[in-house]
């Protein structure tokens, strides 16, 4: 079974973005990368280290 992905717009006070996103229906958090999230003003709540189970 391969992974699914969906194309999602992410909105700020600053912007959009638009990125490819894996999607996990069972994720508890939505993670996107800093630059991105600095770039439409969204400001870091909390930080967290998670780990695909492929290792990336």
């Amino acid at each position: 079974m391969g992974d699914l992905y969906a194309t999602v717009r992410i909105y700020g006070p600053k912007g959009m973005v638009e990125v490819r996103a894996l999607v996990d229906a069972g994720a508890t958090f939505t993670k996107i990368s800093r630059s991105d999230a600095e770039k439409i003003g969204l400001s870091v709540m909390r930080e967290t280290l998670e780990q695909l189970s492929t290792g990336q």
